[in-house]
């Protein structure tokens, strides 16, 4: 066994507490980073599953721009195609359902099939009975089997006008993945379908599937050149390829989150290393005298870090695969694919958790072998130097403002993006790290006095404890500072998204919403009701663009909502940013203009006068900008209204144009989306009730403008808090850092201790003495991680402008912040409760017997 090897093992074995308080910090930093790998995998896998399910074998889709129903003779069309081995066409529509023995009713989302065909694209999830294979049979997702409390074999009533139709439940489905956010399904035959509906001959959709070696991409594009305008030739690869780089997105995010976690690990390591370093130079100093090398030293310190990581990966990986697995099962109806083990993530947390070790390893290791045996001797002779301490504040200072000269030089948001991710950042964590030292010091000698007085304490003695090891102290308060920084960064940025964006958008009074359109007729017994004044019908499309986002993981697409001119701006409350009212609405009607919103001339600098280009179907119509306005809204209604919906294509902003436009240009004359404007003697509940009897049992959704705008925000804030939990975690891992540092103060101090013990001092003293000290690093690490958070958020804020055209202020909040100090404070001292306790039940015989006092 090699010297470096037994110097390790023997300093481990030595301090046994310490070393399993180090292992254990790693431990739950790759246990983290496993529970995050895993959950991503998990979610990612859930949505391949959705995809999968929607599109089955298919290799084209065929759909109206506007998911509009179409003639059911392009079924017979496509089969005729070369290289076409099936096609199989669906419909959709609402199906009210009533268990006459139970009373129970629901309206179930309807899927109509050719039974011949459909199951050889996409087999069925059952879970009971069998597949619908004639007119008259329903299957129903097990949800809605629930709810109208029946079970295979049972009869329904269809609710309708006109002849009864009655329905025999063949079978029970699975929920498809994320069905959690989507109305319940059923399934019938297309005839069954058309004639609950009335809406015969016509189809939502007809999958493709192609001969072996037929391409489906240059297939598409072919049959789009002969196709009529208003259809869409969708490769499934493409659609897999939207998700694709929704995957990329997130793993870069556990890429982050793993960063955040194993450099809090190895700061906790390098403190503890750099302790227990200082500790032992006289012994390593022996150990030099009697022949030791520089380089078995040192190697016997690297051994030491590898030892601790490696240990910590080993417990780590059990434990995270062990929490995801518990998540997995709290959250199987979310979760469908169940717990997906990310084997790679695993791979990049035991490397991390090693690594980190290492790394951390390093300094303690150079420190070591750098110093002379007669050096090392006399070492605890010798008081730090005050410039250590100032060359630390000095480089950890040009680190901090080194990070805001690299996102403030570039103007273009994907350099700032890449250059704060891969150096940026690092420099900010290291340098406020290196700050912590300084600030500590700072902190004990300001706030030492009071905490003293407060804690009945002899004058000076925390100031003075401070001083002796003040790297000790700033390194201890840097690694708790991670995780409160990383709370202020989610409660800054997710709190002005929501106050100046979200807050900001005066939305329309009422909407009405349908998963596959409204028609003519349904708009019109919205008008008819009394209290409503005027409605607008509104088409939404999402166009080609990436002017927002990171283009290489996944860009953010641009949504064209066209209107009716005159009813929209009767009842839109519009802020023109830049043009005229009077000659945009001329404009607009003669045709080939946009209204842009303004987030588009914040990240992109476009005004009145510039032309937009608008791409689809790989045609690109080129528009007149006619004015800048402040969004509406309508946006964020559609993505609101579409929770659960396949759409692997982000979308964030919008640009409006009129459906005389969209139908003359892109052959889409759908109304997803009707707005309306309601009398001032109603209220919105009262309102939105009789909105939903005059629609009666369909798939459309109303809501109120309020409504949605408070939804939105509860959803924003309920995120905040859940991603608290991983900033809260971090603090967690950090204070087992801060039971090891209290421990080895304690073990450095024993004979001090008992002196005082010896001369009258009560046990509560010195436990009185270790909260104290413990209480002002953690103060020391609320100041700097709350500098460092508000330095990570201003950061972000320029980010969400030069990506996604958010002018946003920096105004972090009070209460959360104070929230997180209160957090790290709490936990910081229950770190060091026991150590505090123990030392205090020592009697004064034993702590004037340690030798290494």
């Amino acid at each position: 066994m090699s010297a470096p090897w037994r110097l390790a093992t023997s300093s481990l074995s030595g301090r046994r507490l310490r070393t399993g308080l180090l292992v254990a910090a790693v431990a739950l930093a790759t246990g983290l980073v496993v529970v995050v790998a895993c959950g991503v995998a998990s979610v990612n896998a859930t949505m391949q599953q959705r995809v999968h399910a929607a599109v089955g074998a298919a290799d084209v889709n065929i759909e109206h721009v506007g998911g509009r129903a179409f003639d059911e003779a392009m079924i017979e069309r496509a089969r005729a195609w070369p290289g076409v081995r099936l096609a199989a066409g669906r419909s959709r529509g609402a199906v009210p359902l009533m268990n006459v023995l139970a009373s129970a009713t629901a309206v179930a989302a309807g899927i109509g099939i050719d039974p011949e065909v459909e199951y050889e694209l996409r087999p069925p999830a059952l879970i009971e009975g069998r597949e619908v294979r004639a007119d008259g049979e329903i299957a129903l997702d097990v949800r809605l089997a629930e709810e109208l409390q029946v079970v295979v074999g049972d009869e329904l009533d269809v609710q309708r006008f006109g002849d009864p139709i009655r329905l025999v439940v063949v079978g029970l489905n699975a929920p498809p993945p994320l069905g959690a956010y989507t109305r319940p399904e059923a399934t019938l035959t297309r005839e069954t379908l058309a004639t609950i509906t009335g809406e015969r001959g016509r189809v939502r959709e007809v999958g493709l599937v192609l001969e072996r070696g037929v391409d489906a991409e240059e297939f598409a594009e072919r049959m789009q050149q002969e196709a009529p305008e208003s259809l869409a030739f969708n490769p499934t690869v493409r659609i897999s390829s939207g998700l694709d780089r929704n995957l990329r997105s997130s793993n870069i995010g556990l890429t982050l989150v793993s960063a955040l976690a194993f450099m809090a690990a190895g700061f906790i390591i390098l403190t503890g290393m750099t302790t227990n370093v200082q500790e032992r130079q006289r012994e390593l100093a022996i150990v030099r005298c009697l022949g030791g090398s520089r380089g078995q030293i040192a190697g016997s310190q690297l051994f030491v870090g590898l030892m601790i990581g490696a240990m910590g990966a080993l417990a780590g990986l059990p434990f995270g695969v062990g929490l995801a697995w518990i998540a997995s099962i709290i959250f199987s109806e979310q979760l469908t694919s169940g717990l997906r083990i990310a084997w790679g993530g695993m791979g990049l947390a035991a490397a991390g958790a090693i690594g980190a070790g290492l790394l951390a390893s390093v300094w303690p290791a150079f420190s070591a072998s750098r110093t002379s045996p007669l050096d090392a001797l006399s070492v605890r002779a010798r008081p730090t130097l005050r410039r250590h301490i100032v060359i630390a504040g000095c480089l950890g200072l040009a680190m901090a403002a080194a990070q805001v000269a690299i996102v403030s030089a570039p103007n273009d948001g994907q350099t700032i993006f890449w250059l704060h991710a891969l150096i940026g950042a690092p420099l900010m964590f290291v340098g406020y790290f290196l700050m912590a030292t300084p600030v500590s010091m700072l902190v004990s000698r300001t706030l030492g006095p009071a905490m003293t007085w407060l804690l009945r304490l002899p004058p000076g003695v925390l100031t003075q404890a401070a001083r002796a090891t003040p790297f000790r102290h700033g390194f201890t308060a840097g690694s708790l500072m991670a995780g409160l920084a990383l709370m202020v960064v989610i409660w800054t940025e997710g709190s002005a998204v929501l106050r100046d964006w979200v807050g900001g958008i005066a939305f329309p009074d009422a909407f009405v919403h349908g998963i596959t359109g409204l028609s003519a007729e349904q708009r019109r017994s919205i008008d008819a009701l009394p209290f409503v004044v005027d409605t607008c019908a509104i088409t939404l499309m999402r166009v080609e663009d990436e002017s927002f986002g990171v283009r290489a993981l996944r860009p953010i697409g641009t949504t064209f909502i066209a209107f009716e001119p005159e009813p929209f701006f009767r009842m839109t409350r519009i802020e023109w940013i830049e043009g005229d009212p009077e000659a945009a609405i001329a404009k607009l009607h003669r045709g080939g203009a946009i209204m842009i919103a303004r987030e588009f001339k914040v990240a992109r600098e476009l005004g009145v006068g510039d032309t937009f280009p608008i791409t689809h179907r790989g045609v690109t119509h080129d528009f007149e900008i006619v004015g800048v306005v402040g969004s509406p809204g309508l946006e964020l209604v559609s993505r609101y209204f579409d929770i659960g919906a396949e759409r692997q294509e982000q979308s964030l902003h919008a640009v409006f144009g009129t459906r005389q436009d969209m139908v003359r240009l892109f052959g889409n004359d759908a109304i997803q989306l009707v707005q309306i404007d309601l009398s001032e003697d109603i209220g919105d509940e009262e309102a939105l009730a009789a909105i939903r009897r005059a629609l009666g049992p369909t798939l459309l959704t109303a809501g109120s403008g309020r409504e949605i705008k408070g939804q939105i925000t509860r959803i924003g804030r309920n995120s905040m808090r859940i991603m608290s939990w991983v900033a809260v975690a971090a603090i967690v891992i950090a204070c087992f850092g801060v039971g090891n540092i209290v421990v080895a103060s304690i073990d450095a101090r024993r004979f001090e201790f008992g002196v005082l013990r010896a001369v009258g001092a009560d046990g509560t003293l010195l436990s009185r003495m270790v909260i104290g000290e413990t209480a002002l690093i953690a103060l020391a690490a609320c100041v700097v991680g709350t500098v460092l958070g508000v330095q990570g958020s201003w950061t972000g804020l320029l980010l969400y402008r030069e990506l996604a055209g958010l002018e946003l202020s920096l105004r972090p909040p009070v209460i959360p912040i104070a929230a997180g100090w209160g957090i790290l404070i709490t936990l910081t001292l229950a770190a060091a409760a026991p150590a505090a306790i123990a030392v205090s039940r020592k009697r004064p015989r034993e702590l004037l017997a340690a030798v290494k006092g």
